[in-house]
C-alpha cells in the first residue's frame, strides 16, 4: 500500500532525496573527511520517508504547490534522522533499517557528534529555499523549534523510567512520552503542508491534530510489532524493547491485566526482568507467551482497528481533494498492514 501512494508522490520524493544528498556539498569538510563520509552515509540511509510523504499529502490536500514543501519536508526528514542516532545510543540499539547503528560502528562521541551535525542542518534548507517567503520560513522554524523541544522531552520521559522518576508502571505516562516523542513530528509535518496551501490556521490546527493522531498509532504499532511483529521485514531483530527494558504499549496492557487478576508477584517479577536491561538475553519467549495468554495482541489489535476507523471518519471532515484524502487513508492503511488483517 505504502508503495503504491510512495509512487504517486515518487518524483516529488525523488527531490527531497536529492535536496538532502545536496546538503553535504555546502560544506567545507577540511581535515574531518570521516565525519563528511558518515554524515554523507546517515543521509543517505533511507527509511521509508513518512514524514515527507505525509507533508506532501497535506499540502496537497488543498491544492497547494508541491515544490514548495521540498524543502521543509527535506528539514524535517533530515531531523528526524539525528533524533534516530540519538535514540540509538541511549537505548542501546544495535541497529537500525537494517544496518549498525553509529556507535556501534564509531564511537558513541563520533555519534552524538554525528547527530548533532546532522541536527543542525534542518534549518539551512528553510534557508535555501527560493520558494518561502520570509513568513513562512519563520512559521515553519517556530514549528520545527517547538517541535524538537518536545521530542527532547518525549525522549527524556522514556530515559526517566530508567532513571527512577516514577514510582510504578501505573504513573509512568506512556500516551504523553509517545506524543512528544514520536507523534509530534508527523503532527509537524501535517501543519507544515497545510500552512503551504495557505489556509486559515484553524485548517492548519486540525491538520496538525491528525496528523498527531496518525503519530500515535504508528508508535503503538511500532511497540505492537516489536513483540508480534517479523524481524526481516523490520530489519532488526523483535523484543529490542524487552531488552532495553522500556515500558511499552504492550508491556502495560499485561501488567494491567495481571494486576487485574490478583498476579501482583508475576508482575513484580516481570518489571524486575526489565530493569536489568540484558541486551544479549534472546529468551523473552516467556514474555510473549504470557501476552498471548492473556490475549494481548487481540486486544491490541482490536484497538488498532478502532483508531483507524476514528481517524477514516476525521479525513472525511477536513475537506479538501477527495484523491488526497483518499491517499492519506492509504497511507495510515500502510502503517497497519504490517500486523496482518484484524
Amino acid at each position: 500500500m505504502l508503495q503504491i501512494l510512495s509512487q504517486r508522490y515518487a518524483d516529488h520524493i525523488d527531490q527531497i532525496e536529492q535536496l538532502i544528498a545536496k546538503e553535504v556539498t555546502y560544506w567545507d569538510w577540511g581535515g574531518e573527511p570521516q565525519m563528511e563520509a558518515l554524515v554523507s552515509r546517515y543521509l543517505h540511509r533511507s527509511g521509508k520517508r513518512l514524514r515527507p510523504l505525509l507533508v506532501l499529502l497535506f499540502a496537497d490536500l488543498h491544492d497547494g504547490a508541491l515544490e514548495t514543501a521540498y524543502w521543509p519536508a527535506a528539514a524535517i526528514e533530515v531531523y528526524h534522522t539525528a533524533t534516530l542516532i540519538y535514540d540509538d545510543i541511549q537505548d542501546n540499539s544495535e541497529f537500525r533499517r537494517g544496518q549498525p547503528c553509529a556507535h556501534v560502528t564509531a564511537s558513541t562521541s563520533t555519534a552524538m557528534n554525528l547527530a548533532a551535525v546532522v541536527r543542525t542542518l534542518m534549518y539551512h534548507f528553510l534557508h535555501r529555499s527560493p520558494h518561502l517567503s520570509t513568513t513562512q520560513k519563520l512559521e515553519i522554524h517556530q514549528l520545527l523549534d517547538h517541535t524538537a523541544t518536545l521530542v527532547a522531552l518525549g525522549q527524556s520521559i522514556d530515559i526517566g523510567w530508567h532513571e527512577g522518576w516514577y514510582s510504578s508502571y501505573q504513573d509512568f505516562p506512556y500516551e504523553r512520552m509517545i506524543m512528544w516523542k514520536s507523534a509530534v513530528l508527523f503532527g509537524c509535518a501535517a501543519a507544515i503542508g497545510t500552512l503551504l496551501s495557505g489556509v486559515d490556521a484553524p485548517v492548519v490546527r486540525q491538520a496538525e491534530k491528525l496528523g498527531l493522531e496518525i503519530g500515535q498509532l504508528f508508535q503503538m504499532l511500532d511497540d505492537y510489532l516489536d513483540v508480534f511483529g517479523n524481524s526481516a521485514t523490520m530489519r532488526r531483530p523483535l523484543f529490542n524493547d524487552f531488552r532495553e527494558g522500556k515500558i511499552t504499549l504492550p508491556v502495560i496492557c499485561l501488567l494491567t491485566q495481571l494486576s487485574a487478576d490478583g498476579k501482583a508477584k508475576m508482575t513484580q517479577d516481570i518489571l524486575q526482568r526489565l530493569r536489568e536491561r540484558d541486551m544479549q538475553n534472546m529468551n523473552w519467549q516467556w514474555l510473549v507467551d504470557l501476552m498471548l495468554e492473556s490475549k494481548i495482541d487481540c486486544y491490541l489489535r482490536k484497538q488498532f482497528q478502532e483508531k483507524v476507523s476514528e481517524l477514516t471518519s476525521a479525513i472525511e471532515l477536513i475537506g479538501g481533494n477527495t484523491e488526497v484524502r483518499q491517499g492519506l487513508c492509504l497511507f495510515i492503511a500502510s502503517l497497519i498492514q504490517p500486523i496482518g488483517p484484524i
